[in-house]
């Protein structure tokens, strides 16, 4: 067993945009979407009850119906849906620390993302769209860049966690708090 700390988990899965005889189809990424937005239950996406939000790289929300017509349009423009999960095991994040992660890879530029709280670690979703699958090295240079990304988003949680413990502890001594 080693004391080392796990890295943030990034996982994609590829979906080609064509049918089995070769014409374009926006399946796939209309999939992904309601996916990543209802999961596997029905009934939450006739009541309209997402997981979380989308974010875009400009950091704005969006509703479910501009994802999936952001979605249609970029699935018959590109061969591929990308859809990758971002998570982390031991903080907290917000979604504008996934957001800032994934500016930090130049290969992916357009992107939607949406934050999930429904499992044991908090997670982020993220769909994007290329005509080529990514090249091995560039893949894992971008992994890198986003792993970093996290982990130093993590870390800052960290200082501020223990920054707010000592002051709840000097508070309850009664001293004055001084920040430096």
């Amino acid at each position: 067993m080693t004391n080392k700390q796990p890295l943030p988990f990034i996982g994609v899965r590829i979906h080609r945009n064509r049918t089995a005889s070769g014409r374009r189809s926006s399946t796939p990424a209309r999939r992904a979407a309601r996916y990543v937005a209802y999961g596997r239950d029905l009934a939450a996406e006739t009541k309209g009850k997402q997981r979380g939000l989308w974010y875009g790289p400009d950091g704005k929300v969006h509703n479910h119906q501009e994802i999936l017509a952001w979605a249609r349009q970029e699935a018959f423009g590109h061969r591929y849906t990308f859809e990758a999960v971002l998570s982390m095991q031991r903080a907290n994040l917000a979604a504008a620390d996934f957001c800032r992660a994934m500016e930090q890879g130049e290969s992916i530029q357009d992107w939607r993302l949406m934050l999930h709280r429904d499992t044991a670690h908090r997670h982020a979703h993220v769909l994007f769209f290329r005509d080529k699958r990514l090249e091995k090295a560039q893949f894992l240079a971008w992994q890198q860049k986003v792993r970093e990304a996290l982990l130093q988003s993590e870390k800052q949680q960290a200082a501020e966690q223990q920054i707010q413990h000592e002051m709840s502890a000097a508070k309850a001594r009664g001293m004055e708090v001084e920040l430096t």
